[in-house]
């Protein structure tokens, strides 16, 4: 059994984090390499306010398997919470049957021994089946993954479609950063996990960037009812279709043949990046779906810079419904409550679940 050497990583360990994670694909019908180029640690940095990454070195000291631990304040039924969340677990081939995971959640648990962190979260792919497995089995000291519910992500093709003129959209660039996420805090919180985003967070590494100028607000009249940032994430990471399973692998030149007629999104080639932005901090009054779908409406209808816009939410959030008219694929994950002991999650099941689509 070959020794691994579990630790954390620094930033010398930038080019070796960036080959790990791209030649460990996520599996699934369309395989995925989710690339950080050219800085591994600034595409982690939107992941949270202090970020460990935590890596299993071999004799040699090659880094043969890492995951990321990312702390962050979220609301948690309605208060300024930190929280961990855990990503971009990445192990290589040969190193999948030894003891690394197990050393690697041990040396995870010590790190957070003083119990700041009750619980963890993650997702998980719902494709990733041998992810699935690995993980929800509890075995060799793993901890124990509790499913929240299902988090649903969106690809979303350039398309036409009519503007909803009840509202009136306008870019962020004609409110001030302090308007903005006063209206996004005071309605966003009302979710579980939505992010306590501050003032000084815009611009800055959390954020990649984000200012006023990113945002698109709807109002009426001269009231603010619904706001979503256009973020473009190109720059610090990227997603490239590795290969096509099962029926896709045969499938894909018709599917792209009838994907202008049904405006759904093209699939690229093998080896191709897709060409996404997300949508960040969609948030409404009263929750009303329409006022997104307008919103978005606005963002086909002016569009910049991108094919496909990526948004995500969770199977409970009623702005679900704000996609309806709109052609999509989508891309499953289950959101997951991780702990070494097992917690209680009826308190967390009080509120609609929300995780920021472009942090995860």
């Amino acid at each position: 059994m070959s020794k691994i050497n579990i630790e954390l990583a620094t930033e010398k360990d930038d080019a070796q984090l960036r080959k790990c994670i791209a030649q460990n694909s996520m599996k699934g019908s369309i395989e995925l390499s989710f690339e950080t180029e050219p800085d591994f640690f600034k595409a982690v940095a939107v992941q949270g306010k202090k970020v460990d990454v935590i890596v299993g070195r071999d004799r040699e000291g090659e880094i043969q398997g890492f995951g990321v631990r990312a702390i962050k304040p979220v609301y948690i039924n309605g208060k300024p919470t930190d929280i961990s969340y855990l990503s971009g677990l990445r192990v290589n081939a040969d190193f999948r049957r030894n003891v690394f995971l197990a050393r690697g959640y041990h040396f995870l648990k010590e790190l957070d021994s003083n119990g700041r962190f009750p619980f963890y979260l993650t997702t998980i792919i719902s494709d990733n089946k041998e992810a699935l497995r690995t993980l929800e089995s509890g075995k060799a000291g793993l901890p124990k993954y509790q499913k929240l519910c299902r988090f649903r992500s969106f690809f979303i093709p350039l398309q036409t479609g009519n503007q909803n003129r009840n509202y009136e959209i306008r870019e962020g660039s004609e409110f001030s950063l302090d308007e903005i996420l006063r209206f996004m805090i005071t309605n966003g919180s009302e979710k579980q996990f939505f992010p306590a985003y501050e003032t000084r967070d815009f611009p800055s590494d959390f954020t990649n960037g984000l200012t006023n100028k990113d945002f698109y607000v709807a109002i009426t009249g001269k009231n603010i009812v619904g706001v979503l940032a256009l973020w473009d994430q190109k720059n610090i990471k990227q997603t490239r279709v590795k290969k096509y399973n099962g029926i896709l692998r045969y499938t894909r030149n018709l599917v792209n043949l009838v994907s202008p007629l049904l405006q759904t999104p093209l699939l690229p080639s093998e080896g191709e990046l897709f060409n996404n932005s997300y949508i960040g901090m969609p948030v409404s009054r009263e929750n009303k779906p329409e006022i997104i779908e307008a919103i978005l409406s606005y963002l086909f209808q002016n569009a910049k810079n991108f094919k496909n816009l990526v948004v995500g939410f969770s199977e409970r959030d009623p702005l679900l419904d704000s996609l309806r008219k709109f052609r999509k694929r989508e891309y499953d994950s289950n959101i997951y409550v991780v702990s070494f002991n097992g917690i209680n999650l009826d308190k967390l099941n009080l509120r609609i679940p929300y995780l920021e689509t472009g942090a995860l």
